[in-house]
C-alpha cells in the first residue's frame, strides 16, 4: 500500500466537492467527491463505535492496475474498513477489481466493503441520517439527557420511540442528538419512527462482541448492503 498520491480537490466549475465538518467524531474534515460518497459520510458518521473516517487513505497496486479507495473507516476496537462507494449500475465492470482490492485488503488486516448508491439511499436512509446529523449542532438541557439515558439503560430489551415521547416525556430531538453523539442507537437502518428500538451503545457494545468479530464486520451489517428483492 501506497500513499494516495490523487487530489479530490478540482476547480472545475462542473465538478462540486464537498468538505463534511464532523466535530463529534475528528477535528479534519472529510472530502466528498459525490453526492453518494457526501450520504456515506454522513451514514458512517452515525455508527456509534467509528473513530475516524479518511478519504481516498492509500493506493494498491493490483497487478498492472492502481487502486484508489474512497474510504478508510477505523473504529475503537482497533478494526479498519476500506469502502469504495459506486453507482451500482457500475458495478459489473469492477466486480474483478473489487475482489482483488478485497483479498490483498483482507491479507493486511482491512474489511472491505462496496457501498452502492441504491443501498446509502434506500428506505430514506440518507433522509434520515441527514435529519439526525442536524442535531449533532444543538445543544440540549443536560438534565433531560441524562435522564433519556438513564431510562434507556435501565432496559434491558430497549425502549421505543413512542414510549419515550409519550410515557416519559422525552423529546424526540433529544433522542436524536444522543444519537448523533454515539451514546444511543437504534437498529440497523436508523429507524427514527415511533416505533424504532432504542438501546444504548453500551448494549450494542455488547452484542456486537458476542456476535461479530470486529466493529469493522458488524458495520457492514449495521449499514445492510445486502441486496433486497
Amino acid at each position: 500500500m501506497k500513499p494516495s498520491k490523487r487530489k479530490v480537490i478540482s476547480r472545475s466549475p462542473s465538478h462540486t466537492v464537498r468538505l463534511i465538518h464532523l466535530p463529534h467524531v475528528q477535528p479534519d474534515p472529510v472530502e466528498a467527491d459525490s453526492n453518494p460518497e457526501r450520504l456515506f459520510i454522513h451514514i458512517a458518521a452515525l455508527y456509534p463505535f467509528i473513530h475516524k473516517i479518511t478519504d481516498q487513505p492509500f493506493s494498491l497496486e493490483l497487478g498492472a492496475k492502481r487502486y484508489t479507495p474512497d474510504f478508510l473507516l477505523e473504529f475503537k476496537d482497533g478494526s479498519r474498513l476500506v469502502v469504495e462507494v459506486k453507482p451500482e449500475s457500475r458495478m459489473k465492470e469492477y466486480e474483478e477489481l473489487f475482489a482483488q482490492a478485497a483479498k490483498k485488503l483482507n491479507a493486511h488486516g482491512y474489511e472491505f466493503l462496496v457501498a452502492k448508491d441504491v443501498d446509502i439511499t434506500r428506505d430514506e436512509l440518507a433522509t434520515r441520517a441527514l435529519r439526525i446529523r442536524r442535531y449533532c449542532k444543538t445543544r440540549f438541557n443536560q438534565q433531560a439527557c441524562k435522564r433519556a439515558l438513564r431510562i434507556v439503560e435501565a432496559s434491558k430489551r430497549g425502549v421505543t420511540m413512542r414510549e419515550l415521547m409519550q410515557t416519559h416525556r422525552i423529546s424526540q430531538e433529544v433522542v436524536l442528538h444522543l444519537i448523533g453523539y454515539h451514546q444511543l442507537c437504534t437498529n440497523n437502518n436508523l429507524s427514527i419512527d415511533e416505533r424504532a428500538i432504542v438501546k444504548s451503545a453500551k448494549k450494542l457494545k455488547q452484542e456486537i462482541a458476542n456476535e461479530y468479530q470486529s466493529h469493522a464486520i458488524h458495520f457492514g451489517s449495521w449499514f445492510d448492503t445486502q441486496e433486497r428483492s
